[in-house]
């Protein structure tokens, strides 16, 4: 039986692993998910591949069977792993010539400079780290056809005409012919998921299912790809949406519930969920149901947009015994809202908190503290109202310390428009003909960049005991508690006066 790696880059065991673990069982092959070591996934955070070696890298995936996978899926969501991919490949082409293939949000946007810019110097040589395919947009569209076409050898073996013609009729994907003479990139597919692919579910942690009823963005496909940590509706068109609209997922989420009852929560992972209140009150309606079902109540947490949010939408969710609520915020004081191009207003993410306490579900902040764009004001005030949203040990604000934006293809050449682009250099190389190696630069958005916040950031940083900032680091996390965030705030709020 054909032998299947999974890895995903994330802070935790994910949804697309699930997914992906999902598509290979449903062709009949065995995936590989970490059971060699005791563990049903292998999921790694950016910090930690920073972190370890590649010695313990290598070791980790060959004790993990990797060594015999016919296929290697990594699933990769953020633009900074192209800091951590290099890592990652290398110690599978050193164990395995299988063929890799990338997907996520970081392959997707970024593919033709992961695929181009393909070498990385490790122990005095040059290697070759590209995956050998990118699949963008969901994994539905290409893998059922792509993977029952690959194997161990399929690198290493010559491509007949036969072959290459079925690799051009798989839509959404990327590679080279052979002998680098062309990079491939088939067609996008416009079709929407069947309801059965869209609902996935994951278990993490003991007493806790996270789900996802939404596969793609509608707010990224508003305002046409302009959001600044994701380009996929840019890249795919104005109609790449999809949600489950029945209530077919009641029963296999209620046969896990069933067969798991030390589980007490669920939460739904979709930036979306108040897409509608239509949508969200039949969501409502169908858990309500499954209450009945199972006999228990079950408690849930969402994440929600700042608009949209309405009194009757609320009161439904607080029936349903929804408790929490993750409102992601990108800009805490008008001007940055502005500058980054944001939807929403400050005015509106205090209403909706305000409304949300209400409606007694915990409203829980998700801000980003550092921006490049952002000023000692914009960093003042945000510090400030992170700190208000810490009560009694607790806290209800993560703080996502971001070192720049996430771009894709197209939000580069937004900004090379704006002339309002800066670079940094990354460890890809592209080979030119001369045999020399010319570095590829990743862009972010520095128009009112402050060296004064910079220094900040790094002080930050070091306060944190971080040892890159080539990734995202969300506070509280695993290590750190309610009150250890409240005194790194509380630090931060005062360098900021200080400057100020």
């Amino acid at each position: 039986m054909k032998k299947i790696g999974i890895i995903t880059l994330t802070r935790q065991n994910s949804l697309a692993y699930s997914v992906l673990t999902r598509i290979v069982r449903e062709l009949g092959f065995a995936p590989l998910t970490g059971e060699a070591i005791g563990s049903d996934s292998l999921f790694f955070s950016l910090e930690d591949i920073t972190l370890v070696g590649y010695d313990f890298l290598g070791d980790l995936f060959q004790k993990a069977g990797f060594s015999d996978a016919d296929v290697i899926l990594i699933s990769a969501p953020y633009t900074a792993n192209v800091f951590m991919l290099p890592k990652v490949i290398w110690c599978l082409r050193s164990l395995n010539p299988a063929p890799i293939i990338l997907g996520g949000n970081e392959a997707s946007n970024n593919y033709r400079n992961l695929m181009e810019y393909r070498f990385n110097t490790f122990a005095n040589q040059t290697v070759d780290v590209s995956a050998d395919f990118i699949v963008r947009g969901s994994a539905e569209g290409s893998l059922h056809s792509l993977l029952p076409l690959i194997g161990k050898a399929t690198m290493t073996q010559e491509w007949d005409r036969e072959l290459i013609m079925k690799f051009l009729g798989i839509p959404n994907l990327v590679f080279w012919l052979p002998g680098r003479k062309a990079l491939i990139s088939t067609e996008f597919t416009p079709a929407e998921l069947r309801e059965k692919d869209i609902f996935s579910y994951v278990r993490y942690g003991d007493k806790t299912i996270a789900m996802t009823l939404q596969r793609a963005c509608v707010w990224a496909k508003e305002s046409q790809g302009g959001c600044l940590f994701c380009a996929i509706a840019s890249q795919f068109g104005k109609t790449f949406h999809c949600a489950v609209q029945s209530d077919h997922f009641l029963e296999e989420l209620g046969e896990v519930l069933k067969n798991n009852p030390e589980v007490q929560y669920v939460d739904i992972w979709d930036d979306t969920f108040n897409i509608s209140e239509e949508w969200s009150v039949k969501i409502c309606d169908c858990l309500q149901r499954l209450r009945k079902k199972l006999g228990r109540e079950i408690i849930y947490s969402c994440f929600l947009r700042p608009k949209r949010l309405t009194e009757s939408l609320l009161r439904k969710m607080a029936d349903t015994n929804f408790r929490v609520a993750f409102i992601g915020v990108d800009a805490l004081t008008e001007d940055l809202s502005k500058r980054m191009r944001r939807g929403c207003t400050v005015a509106e993410v205090n209403r909706s908190m305000e409304a949300l306490a209400k409606s007694k579900i915990q409203p829980r902040l998700s801000v980003q503290l550092f921006s490049p764009e952002s000023t000692i004001d914009d960093g003042g005030i945000t510090a400030a109202l992170a700190l208000s949203c810490i009560r009694n040990g607790s806290s209800t604000v993560h703080v996502h310390l971001y070192t720049f934006p996430l771009f894709g293809s197209d939000i580069y050449r937004l900004l090379n428009g704006r002339d309002n682009l800066k670079t940094i250099p990354t460890p890809l190389l592209k080979k030119e003909d001369s045999g020399d190696f010319k570095p590829y630069l990743l862009a972010f958005d520095y128009a009112c960049f402050d060296p004064d916040v910079e220094e900040i950031k790094q002080r930050t940083y070091a306060l944190l005991g971080a040892s890159t900032s080539f990734h995202v680091r969300t506070y509280p996390g695993d290590q750190v508690d309610a009150h250890r965030l409240k005194q790194v705030l509380q630090q931060v709020r005062v360098w900021f006066a200080e400057e100020k």
